[in-house]
């Protein structure tokens, strides 16, 4: 009878750490796979895990207590009953998305799970043996928010390995593609959309590729050009993002853009960037990378591009009248709206779009 009850509880336990793991991965995922950030991000969040440590603590004691063994083992199972609606991942803007990585590191979970759970139940074989099977669930559970970190650090070297294949590889693709040109776009914000704009008013004329909805890491750029990029592409728009100095430098070391933008510099990712200036130069890292002869467009109404820019020929926009192309007229409606554009040699020129707002003009 106790080995029934213990292969209930054992099984209430695997399905609320497959639950904890999830949840985990999919912010160890958002959190760039980076084990000072996710670290930094759980003690910023501890009151994410005050429910789960309550109940880690809960086990323990009714483990401990000098009380029947059925009881015990009963009392567990409705703890890690309780903890199911505490460990079930919760919807999010970004959900968790299966990547070899992911799935790679989901896999030495279980490898680590199931090596945790049988050391207790294979080695032990004496007094109070259910008693410590259960402590040493308790334990694990209350570590489930590190497991993933410990995963990471196992399969580290292989992931190490496995990327520098993908970039070598994404970077034999662009050589052999030598009429592409390659624009890179980044900023603190508005990257995405200038990367579709761009991406729509381009194609009108040219075969254009431009990386998917976010994809603006390493790996999200590497695997746009080795799952997507063809020979005749004519331009590729490559999304850049940065939560670190040198995001943007290694994203370039990659591509090679011969043109940039840089839309906005802001306090974003102050948490890793530390300091603004660490932001303004890692954005500029893209105006570094460009080639003689490459066109870097700023954004002329940004103070913090204004401040930083030692670049003398860079083309500035503007909605103020800062820059060398200025948009003025503005008119907003529910139909969208209509702008005229001024041109460094004083030729007007009007637009329309179905989109709205003065923000999307620039």
């Amino acid at each position: 009878m106790i080995t029934i009850f213990m292969i209930c509880a054992l099984a209430v336990f695997y399905a609320v750490f497959a639950l904890g793991i999830i949840d985990s991965v999919h912010f160890f995922q958002l959190n760039s796979y980076r084990f000072d950030t996710h670290t930094s991000w759980i003690w910023q969040n501890k009151s994410k895990y005050l429910s789960h440590m309550t109940l880690s603590v809960l086990l323990l004691a009714v483990v401990l207590l000098p009380i029947n063994i059925y009881i015990k083992t009963v009392a567990s199972i409705i703890i890690f009953l309780l903890a199911i609606p505490v460990e079930k991942p919760k919807k999010a803007k970004k959900p968790l998305v299966y990547t070899p990585r992911v799935k790679r590191m989901l896999i030495t979970t279980a490898v680590l799970l199931l090596v945790f759970t049988l050391i207790p139940n294979a080695f032990y074989y004496g007094k109070n043996r259910e008693t410590v099977v259960l402590a040493f669930y308790a334990a694990i559970y209350a570590l489930t928010p590190f497991v993933i970190l410990l995963s990471n650090l196992i399969n580290k070297p292989m992931e190490r390995s496995i990327n520098k294949g993908y970039i070598k590889d994404a970077k034999r693709i662009l050589k052999e593609c030598n009429n592409l040109i390659i624009i890179g776009v980044t900023g603190s914000y508005g990257k995405t959309s200038v990367k579709y704009y761009l991406n729509t008013l381009l194609r009108a004329k040219y075969n254009v590729l431009m990386t998917p909805e976010s994809y603006n890491t390493p790996m999200g750029v590497v695997k746009t050009i080795r799952g997507s990029l063809k020979a005749t592409h004519e331009i590729f728009i490559c999304e850049m993002g940065a939560k670190w100095v040198g995001d943007i430098k290694e994203l370039c070391d990659i591509v090679h853009p011969h043109h940039g933008v840089i839309t906005s510099v802001g306090p974003q990712h102050l948490e890793s960037f530390k300091t603004l200036d660490a932001v303004k130069s890692t954005k500029f890292e893209l105006a570094d990378a460009l080639p003689e002869g490459g066109m870097l467009f700023l954004n002329g109404d940004d103070q913090n591009i204004k401040d930083y820019n030692k670049n003398s020929d860079a083309i500035t926009y503007s909605l103020d009248g800062n820059g060398d192309y200025c948009a003025f007229d503005i008119s907003v409606s529910d139909r969208g709206t209509v702008f005229s554009v001024k041109a460094p040699n004083g030729e007007t020129e009007e637009y329309s779009t179905k989109l709205i707002g003065r923000h999307n003009v620039l």
